[in-house]
């Protein structure tokens, strides 16, 4: 009787160190962009990001000010 719960023990002790050590991806990979002139249309400049995500890093980043013509 003393068996059942040690065995059950050990193997949740072995199921949870197995998923512990996984790898796990916190950013999906893919290019991303956004702007900040969606809040602030009343100014004359804003600014455009875009980030570029593989394997967990970023790879790419550019950013860039533009004004009215989108210069």
């Amino acid at each position: 009787m003393k068996k059942t719960p040690l065995f059950i023990l050990l193997l949740l002790a072995v199921v949870i160190s197995a998923t512990a050590f996984e790898p796990v991806n916190r950013y999906k990979d893919g290019i991303y962009t956004g702007e900040s002139q969606s809040k602030y249309k009343a100014e004359p400049y804003w600014g455009q990001a875009t980030v570029e995500i593989k394997n967990d890093k970023v790879v790419k980043f550019h950013f860039q000010i533009l004004d009215k013509q989108k210069k």
